[in-house]
């Protein structure tokens, strides 16, 4: 009995001629060498600050990405694509488009300190670091064949690049949070790092770089292999927007979690304001059900006005608006 798919895929591109690719090559190189002297030059120090943290946080982040990577190749989708574009995606997210995009966010992250609102430098994120990845999709994609497949090459391709851009990111931010967590030699450089082992592992893995330039890399190759359609449509796919929007939602989660205490704290005065006005609301329904007529007051975060008033015949409550005399139904 044969079963209709659970979704469609767009038709495989035509076969075409191999064409010269060496400018391709000449991009390629000449970016993942130079993202990877920047970020020689930017991570020099920290890691002549404290070698032993900085091999342990490459070692136990390289053991976690080929753990995702032996998964990622379990994915049947996976296997057309081979080693060597995946390998190129790998290393084009591990040094061309992490080494462009940390100058920049350090740049932002400085201006945004300067002005004593430093966490807020992660909502600029996905503008600094998506286009470096994205770019880096479609070169490899040209670089493996004239011209993708299917969009699943894409897909491919962007979940690599995103693979190599997460564990080079973590050992980065895992030894930054260590150094700057305690003095040297101290126990709590060690708690820091293993505590962002633990967090990447939970959580970040799976909803982070890989699942959100998986996703642009799926609307890239779409764009690149649909050329039956109008281009305004090729254009418009929505796999570099979605990625991009996933990206600030999953920095301001991150910016969320560093305020810590003081985000909990101003949660639980707003919950605690929040409850303390629907009290008041119900027991005004209450005495509005009881005694027609009733006046009661409504305290809000504005000093409540002369006309408000709660006085409508009926079980049906009825709430006094912001300007005097004017009724609004709840």
């Amino acid at each position: 009995m044969n079963r209709s798919p659970l979704f469609a895929l767009p038709p495989p591109a035509a076969p075409e001629s191999a064409e010269s690719v060496w400018p391709l090559w000449t991009v390629y190189v000449a970016a993942v060498a130079s993202g990877a002297i920047i970020l020689a030059g930017s991570m020099g120090a920290s890691v002549t600050r404290a070698p032993a943290l900085a091999a342990a946080s490459a070692l136990l982040f390289g053991a976690f990405g080929a753990v995702c990577v032996w998964l990622l190749n379990r994915i049947h989708y996976f296997w057309p694509v081979g080693r060597e574009a995946k390998l190129l995606a790998a290393l084009w997210g591990a040094f061309a488009a992490i080494g462009y995009a940390l100058p920049a966010n350090l740049a932002i992250y400085t201006r945004f300190a300067a002005r004593q609102d430093a966490s807020a430098w992660s909502l600029f994120a996905p503008f600094t670091e998506e286009p470096m990845k994205n770019l880096g999709i479609v070169v490899v994609l040209l670089l493996a064949a004239p011209r993708p497949r299917t969009a699943l090459d894409g897909l491919v391709v962007g979940s690599f690049v995103g693979l190599g851009f997460e564990v080079v990111e973590n050992v980065v931010q895992s030894l930054t949070n260590a150094i700057t967590s305690s003095p040297p030699g101290h126990p709590g450089q060690w708690a820091s790092l293993a505590t962002d082992v633990i967090h990447e592992v939970v959580r970040r893995s799976w909803t982070g770089h890989i699942v959100i330039t998986g996703i642009a890399g799926f609307g890239i190759a779409y764009a690149m292999t649909a050329r039956d359609r109008p281009v305004p449509q090729r254009l418009g796919d929505p796999g570099p927007a979605v990625a991009r929007v996933l990206g600030a939602v999953e920095q301001t989660e991150t910016r969320r979690r560093d305020h810590g205490d003081a985000t909990r704290d101003r949660r639980a005065a707003g919950a605690g304001a929040a409850a303390r006005r629907l009290r008041i609301l119900l027991d005004c329904r209450r005495r509005a059900a009881v005694r027609v007529g009733a006046r009661c007051v409504l305290l809000g975060s504005q000093p409540a006005r002369a006309g408000a008033v709660l006085g409508q015949r009926g079980r049906r409550g009825w709430i006094a608006g912001r300007s005097g005399g004017h009724l609004g139904r709840r």
